[in-house]
């Protein structure tokens, strides 16, 4: 390990440098497939009403009741962690590969 006596005893967050938001995300996946965005919120209960899928619906609450926001900053100054990959370009990486799989497919 490079920087063994640095990280002995300590944790560290291996997370994208920025957090980016649902609604970034979802801006942003517009856009790369070369669409204009065209997200609109709706309240929390008119969501759930109109997703209707059980399982949809108690992935999403957990996901932004737990949406939680991680620094790198400790691994930054102690060991020189810096991630590969923002958070979009993994995504994008993915779907690229889901897309060339055919595992899924884009209009």
């Amino acid at each position: 390990m490079t920087h063994r006596k640095q990280a002995v005893g300590e944790s560290f967050h291996a997370v994208s440098p920025q957090a980016l938001s649902l609604a970034g995300f979802a801006d942003a996946m517009y856009r790369w497939f070369g669409k204009t965005p065209n997200v609109r919120f709706l309240p929390w209960q008119e969501w759930c009403d109109a997703t209707g899928d059980e399982e949809s619906i108690r992935t999403t609450h957990g996901h932004l009741m737990h949406s939680n926001v991680y620094s790198i900053e400790k691994g930054e100054k102690l060991i020189g962690y810096r991630p590969r990959y923002t958070s979009l370009q993994a995504v994008c990486e993915c779907v690229d590969r889901l897309i060339a799989d055919d595992v899924i497919s884009v209009d």
